[in-house]
């Protein structure tokens, strides 16, 4: 049987963008069915207040922020998408 990743480290096998956001100091990287939020400062911790999964049929394909970091986008295809 062949090894399992948890589910919280598999969208780095399948990275699919990566945004980062100054005036916040953190980065939005997406990848399968979420989004990790880092602080971007020198520790580059996971913020996981800021985590976003999606059902498993789902797939992140592009992550974004607004200049001023109060919105963070995603956008991706599968099925129930909206």
């Amino acid at each position: 049987m062949p090894h399992s990743r948890p589910a919280r480290r598999r969208y780095l096998d399948t990275l699919a963008d990566v945004a980062h956001c100054p005036a916040l100091g953190r980065i939005a990287m997406g990848g399968a069915n979420c989004v990790r939020v880092l602080d971007s400062g020198n520790d580059y911790n996971e913020i996981k207040s800021d985590a976003v999964d999606l059902d498993a049929n789902q797939a992140v394909e592009k992550v974004g922020w607004t200049r001023d970091g109060q919105v963070r986008e995603m956008a991706g295809m599968g099925q129930g998408w909206a």
